[in-house]
């Protein structure tokens, strides 16, 4: 045998065959299986057509390809016959091998049927070629039979093998060794059965059937592999759009929650049995907008945005609504509308979540009820008051003017009497009287403001003004809250507010900074407070201003103090009984430079008190009045002079310094200055007071309690203290002859206080009857405006010392 009588060509074509041939049989199984069951006979006929015939052709083309090979006819009952053997036992091989009830003894079975096929189709089709001269070669012949079986056997495994991995190009390998074994088997069997002999005339014959046969064998089975990937690429998406389908009708039937599945027209395509029993629809009846009857118009046009939504991004989305139930009452779902997006490509349906998150909701408003307002009055607490100012700032600043018409407005207010409420009549009385001002508050400015409860005796009222007329209504009715008395378990309570306001990008653009300010301004407001006793409103800007010209008056009241400015006038005091001049009240004046008139105590005092100067002020008091008794005794008058200690210096350690240093410098006897000291100073330290009022009493100044009777009138410290004289408050003069209870608790003091040989000194004293009234309840001293109003020091030596 000699392997130059073959045509390399028609080899090469041949090889090519076995190859297209044996990749339409690896991928047989895994085809198939994915067919069903009308569709996976067809094709397995198709594939075993496509198979058979693969092989067939590569069987003559291979005997074509002896170029000695003259064949002057054929056969045409045996070619045929050659090709039905190939056929059936390729159908039958690859029928028993790909059968959903495969056993294992079947590779066996489709061995044998899918090998005998091969090898009755070859030995047919050569014995269908006449004339020809076959000479047997009986090894070659074997080795063809056996590479012809065991071919057929790794067909079927391959087959198998490839049931759950079939990929285009992964198993080239095992394709090339199963075409190389049916290329092997035909070449072989050929050579053992032929014996070359010249070429005859009919070489152009036999050239043109090579190519015709070649051609169309080539085509067929690129079709049939072409052809097969294409149905595989449908086949697959089918399967994962069933398996989808499948999972989400699974889901939808076993959700305990309702839920619809709609086509991209909004039409229902399915409901479990939840929705359809939650919400009374029928499948048949309601497949046009099934939702569009539960819920009202603006939800329903928001949810047919977010449905659209969904359609053209493929994304989830999900948002929450009201909806109404078969039992018509309204809850709140959150609807969460999920894409079905198959093999990741278009939307093909929607799946409509529906679950009912009322009681979930209630819960949250109940938990943020507890954590975002005040339990006691039920307003907004301070955490809240945060987030709103927050988010309000945010809107304010991009949707009004607010450099223009435009304010945002912080009210901060402090309740003045609470902790005094809290501390005398119990917090059960101080918790009703919060309730009863945070309604006040709330009815008298509206209930569309915002009113936070921020802390223990603080409240904020936060709104945007439209008008400045708006805020000037807001602060009336604000006050009018605070005007009322307030009666609280049948007791009557006057309260009274320090309130700061502050206005955004005004005074400030963050919430801290503007809290900040607003305390400062309510900070400025609760001294105006003490000296007036009324409600007080002060603007942060008002306090600039206010604090600009306090400043300017404190400059002011600094060069007073240095420049000794401040002078002493003198009231009288007389006996009640004979008008008998004893001594003198020591009231400071101011003598401004380049001023015609005097300024008076409330004009200077407070802004001393409050700037610290009270002390510096205190002690030119105290001097002058002392100097002044040295100045009346080297005159020869022996005139007590009585000054007003403040509750600042009488709290200082340095004043009974003070008074001994003064009595020693100017050797006055100590008896002749009266020190006054309010009860309230008096009573704000028990012990300090005690130890303070002994150690004077002790340098032998007199010691005299000022406003008796609008204090505490404690008579502990009338037994304990060592004081010589009670100064009863004018505010008793004046109501003494108009009540009668007043009459007799003015007579009761000055009794009580003759009994415990204090001196008596009755201010206030304006009128004849006053004077009357006074005589008949005992000999004290008197002092008024009906003797005399202060005067200077040479007036009183004119009108009543040289006298």
């Amino acid at each position: 045998m000699k392997f130059n009588y073959l045509t390399p060509l028609l080899m090469a074509i041949s090889f090519m065959i076995a190859i297209f041939t044996s990749y339409n049989a690896v991928s047989m199984d895994y085809f198939l299986s994915r067919k069903k069951k009308l569709n996976w006979h067809v094709w397995l006929l198709l594939k075993s057509l496509g198979v058979s015939f693969g092989i067939w052709g590569m069987h003559f083309i291979s005997m074509i390809s002896f170029q000695h090979a003259v064949f002057d006819s054929y056969n045409t009952q045996l070619v045929v016959l050659s090709g039905v053997v190939v056929f059936i036992g390729t159908y039958g091989a690859f029928f028993k091998i790909c059968s959903p009830k495969f056993k294992s003894q079947d590779v066996t079975k489709g061995t044998v049927l899918f090998g005998t096929g091969l090898v009755l189709m070859h030995y047919i089709g050569m014995a269908a070629m006449m004339p020809l001269e076959l000479e047997k070669h009986p090894i070659v012949l074997l080795v063809s039979l056996v590479i012809g079986y065991v071919s057929a056997y790794l067909t079927m495994k391959a087959i198998r093998i490839e049931h759950h991995s079939f990929k285009i190009i992964k198993d080239l390998k095992q394709v090339l060794i199963l075409a190389v074994g049916i290329f092997s088997f035909h070449y072989l069997g050929m050579f053992g059965m032929m014996t070359p002999h010249s070429v005859g005339e009919n070489h152009a014959n036999l050239a043109f059937l090579s190519v015709s046969l070649s051609s169309m064998v080539v085509l067929v089975e690129v079709l049939l592999i072409f052809s097969s990937l294409i149905s595989y690429i449908f086949d697959t998406n089918r399967l994962e759009i069933s398996k989808l389908k499948d999972t989400s009708l699974a889901l939808l039937k076993s959700n305990p929650d309702p839920v619809f599945l709609l086509n991209t027209n909004g039409e229902l395509v399915t409901a479990n049995e939840v929705a359809i029993d939650s919400f009374q629809i029928s499948l048949e009846k309601d497949r046009e907008h099934p939702v569009r009857q539960f819920m009202r118009d603006e939800d329903y046009v928001n949810a047919v945005q977010c449905f659209q939504e969904v359609i053209e991004t493929g994304t989830s989305m999900h948002l929450e609504e009201q909806i109404k139930l078969k039992t018509n009452e309204y809850r709140e779902f959150k609807i969460k509308m999920i894409p079905v997006v198959p093999n990741n490509r278009i939307v093909t349906e929607v799946f409509i979540i529906a679950i009912d998150v009322t009681e979930e909701n209630e819960m949250k408003r109940q938990i943020r009820q507890i954590a975002y307002h005040d339990s006691l009055t039920n307003l907004p607490n301070r955490y809240y008051m945060n987030e709103f100012v927050h988010q309000e700032l945010e809107l304010f600043e991009k949707n009004y003017d607010c450099t223009k018409k435009n304010s945002f407005v912080i009210f901060y207010i402090d309740l003045n009497e609470l902790k005094k409420v809290n501390d005398t009549l119990g917090h059960h009385i101080g918790d009703a009287y919060l309730e009863n001002i945070a309604k006040r508050m709330r009815d008298y400015i509206g209930h569309h403001y915002f009113l936070a409860r921020t802390g223990g005796d603080e409240f904020a009222l936060i709104y945007i003004e439209k008008t400045e007329a708006e805020t000037r209504e807001v602060t009336e009715n604000l006050l009018r809250a605070f005007d009322e008395p307030l009666i609280v378990e049948k007791m009557v309570l006057n309260p009274t507010a320090s309130i700061g306001v502050v206005k955004a990008f005004e005074d400030g653009s963050e919430l801290e900074e503007l809290l900040k300010k607003a305390d400062i301004a309510m900070f400025s407001a609760k001294q105006e407070v003490k000296n007036s006793g009324k409600t007080m409103i002060v603007s942060y800007s008002d306090y600039q201003v206010q604090l600009k010209n306090d400043y300017q008056k404190e400059l002011e009241l600094i060069q007073g103090i240095e420049n000794q400015e401040f002078i002493l006038h003198y009231q009288p005091k007389v006996y009640a009984d004979s008008g008998r001049f004893y001594g003198v009240e020591g009231l400071i004046r101011w003598q401004v430079t380049g001023e015609d008139r005097l300024r008076y105590p409330d004009e200077f005092i407070p802004l001393s008190e409050k700037t610290g100067h009270i002390l510096e002020l205190t002690k030119q008091l105290v001097e002058m009045s002392v100097k002044q008794i040295k100045c009346w005794l080297t005159k020869g008058y022996e005139v007590p002079i009585s000054v007003n200690v403040s509750a600042e210096h009488f709290q200082e350690d340095e004043l009974v310094a003070l008074i001994e240093e003064l009595l020693k410098k100017y050797q006055i006897p100590p008896y002749l200055l009266e020190l006054e000291i309010t009860e309230t100073v008096l009573m704000e330290d028990v012990t300090e007071s005690k130890n303070i009022l002994w150690r004077l009493h002790r340098l032998g100044v007199h010691l005299s309690v000022d406003d008796f009777g609008t204090g505490y009138s404690s008579l502990r410290y009338l037994m304990e203290f060592p004081i010589q004289s009670l100064k009863i408050d004018r505010s008793f003069t004046e109501a003494m002859n108009i009540d009668k209870k007043v009459f007799i608790v003015t007579e009761t003091i000055i009794q009580l206080a003759q009994k415990l040989d204090l001196q008596i000194i009755v201010e206030g004293v304006e009128t004849k009857e006053q004077l009357a009234t006074l005589n008949h309840m005992g000999n004290f001293l008197i002092q008024g405006y009906y003797f005399s109003k202060p005067i200077p020091y040479d007036e009183i030596e004119e009108t009543w010392l040289k006298k």
